[in-house]
């Protein structure tokens, strides 16, 4: 793991760090504040590409924040979060197997911007703003989507710990299948069905 992604490892099991200024970023409490931030970001290239910030428009508490690493280019035009054939699929499965409906949760992306290269070259300029939305939406538990998305945040070993549930801060946090892995790997969808049962618990 590099410098940041270790710090960002250690973090999430409780450690604390004093706070700098390393991106030009300010941590904010105001949640209309950090939505404008995001929006007028230019800190990296991927904003040339941006039509609409990938971040919800009201940041408000939810029990469940969803996480992914990349918008898709459907996002980007509509401005809607989770617009999208995978979009589709994630809130079939929540419904069915949970009951949410889309005002039931919150969902995220790590990079704010689209960017059909999944570059992930702004990852240090991008993550700040979601540790800053994470803290304003202060979820029960996190499901990241997607050995990427996992990764971003400095863990290891996806495949032993997908669809285990362990402490994130102040949260909890759950590791599992992105939907383009499921749509290529149709028989990993029971695997996350029971996984989804595991937050009825919890939520």
């Amino acid at each position: 793991m590099n410098k940041i992604k270790d710090l960002y490892y250690l973090r999430a099991f409780g450690y604390e760090f004093i706070e700098q200024d390393i991106y030009n970023q300010t941590l904010t409490n105001d949640q209309k504040t950090l939505y404008h931030q995001v929006l007028q970001c230019k800190l990296c290239h991927l904003s040339k590409q941006k039509k609409h910030a990938m971040i919800e428009k009201h940041i408000q508490h939810k029990a469940l924040m969803i996480v992914s690493d990349f918008a898709d280019k459907n996002e980007n035009e509509s401005g809607e979060l989770l617009d999208s054939k995978w979009g589709e699929k994630l809130k079939y499965l929540l419904k069915k197997y949970l009951n949410l409906d889309r005002k039931d949760f919150y969902m995220s992306y790590i990079f704010k911007c689209f960017n059909a290269y999944k570059d992930t070259s702004s990852l240090q300029t991008c993550i700040p703003y979601w540790f800053n939305e994470f803290a304003l939406v202060a979820p029960k538990i996190v499901l990241c989507l997607g050995k990427d998305t996992f990764c971003h945040f400095g863990f290891e070993n996806f495949t032993k710990l997908r669809g285990e549930i362990f402490a994130f801060n102040n949260s909890l946090f759950m590791p599992n299948f992105d939907m383009d892995y499921l749509v290529k790997n149709p028989s990993s969808e029971a695997v996350f069905i029971q996984d989804l049962h595991k937050l009825k618990g919890i939520l």
